[in-house]
């Protein structure tokens, strides 16, 4: 039983999926699998229940999954205290980032100067979301990161070095300058007049209207029916669209929207789209309340947040965005629709109101 194999079985043990358990430990999928399966072959004991979408720890693995902590820890404290022996000249920093604009400008510095200061030191750089790194920090795998507050963690000390003001920014003469509001669809018709071929998706399997956005008719084909392998791919596309955009609507409403969003048949479809289309852009339901966004942005390159004006709760909003990430997806950034300057600072109630079941009650 070797240090590699149970700090590959406490990350799949966290993470639940080999794919994300490589990454975060920056190894392969194949070496990865290849480490737990040596633990279980060493065991004798199965450690993981293979799922298609994930892998559940059994009975012997949660044994394990105690102890293997507690030899990590001491593992690491050992070499902590053995650094300090040594005056720290020796020993082991572990470093995680979440912002690749850091990594590349005000990291690699820091980097210099403590090599400088510390140069026998066995140092790593690791990345990740905020979320990911905070929760590392408390599992012991690194030994600090450099992340975006609010950092929603007692336990975890914060120092704020520097802020950024993030702005969205376009030239006074490009298309989205004056636009009000950035939706999936404005943002598809206008990649597509720009020249690149884009497939804009109706992935809201509940309440649909991409369709309407078209003037056109719903059906009773659509994304659903070509997941499910029920019609062809061209078949359910919309009529007369703009040039260069297609757009696949939502034909009958699934009763199992998470069992589809969640399947195989989802990620076959992303890997053909995205050879035929130089951008695909998903219209998901709200995230708050719903797997359905969560599940789909796992897959994605990236996912811009949506957020009404004057309407979402910063909490809510907050909550949601601590979703995507914990859904392992790579947030892009985030678009505040119809914000008029005159309400900007009074109070308001938060009303949700997208998604409404049941009949009302009769008088």
């Amino acid at each position: 039983m070797e240090i590699r194999q149970l700090k590959a079985f406490l990350v799949i043990a966290e993470t639940q999926t080999f794919t994300a358990g490589a990454r975060r430990l920056n190894i392969t999928q194949a070496a990865i699998s290849m480490q737990i399966r040596q633990l279980e072959d060493e065991l004798g004991i199965q450690l993981f229940t293979r799922t298609p979408r994930k892998v559940i720890i059994t009975e012997a693995g949660q044994v394990l999954l105690e102890r293997a902590r507690t030899i990590l820890n001491e593992h690491d404290g050992a070499i902590c205290q053995i650094a300090e022996i040594a005056g720290g000249e020796y020993g082991r920093l572990r470093i995680g980032t979440a912002s690749g604009m850091f990594a590349s400008n005000q990291l690699p510095s820091i980097i210099h100067e403590i090599k400088r200061l510390k140069p026998k030191i066995d140092l790593t750089v690791n990345s990740g979301t905020s979320h990911e790194l905070v929760e590392r920090i408390m599992n012991g795998d690194i030994d600090s990161a450099f992340v975006s507050l609010p950092v929603d963690n007692l336990n975890i000390q914060t120092m704020t070095l520097f802020a950024d003001e993030l702005v969205a920014i376009a030239h006074p003469k490009h298309h989205l300058a004056h636009e009000r509001q950035m939706t999936a669809a404005v943002l598809a018709r206008k990649y597509a007049q720009l020249g690149r071929k884009t497939l804009l998706v109706d992935a809201d399997l509940r309440k649909p209207s991409l369709a309407r956005l078209f003037n056109a008719k719903r059906t009773d084909i659509g994304f659903a029916e070509v997941l499910l392998g029920d019609v062809d791919f061209h078949a359910a596309l919309l009529k007369d669209t703009p040039e260069n955009l297609d757009v696949l609507p939502v034909g009958a409403i699934p009763a199992n929207p998470v069992d589809i969003l969640s399947s195989q048949a989802l990620e076959d479809f992303v890997d053909r789209v995205r050879k035929q289309y130089s951008l695909v852009i998903f219209d998901t339901p709200p995230t708050m309340g719903l797997a359905d966004a969560p599940l789909l942005a796992r897959i994605v390159d990236a996912t811009v947040f949506i957020v009404e004006a004057n309407r979402a709760h910063y909490g809510q909003a907050k909550t949601a965005i601590r979703r995507l990430r914990g859904a392992t997806s790579h947030v892009a950034g985030v678009v505040l629709t119809k914000y008029r300057a005159a309400d900007a600072g009074m109070a308001y109630d938060y009303q949700y109101q997208y998604y409404a079941y049941g009949n009302k009650a009769k008088g």
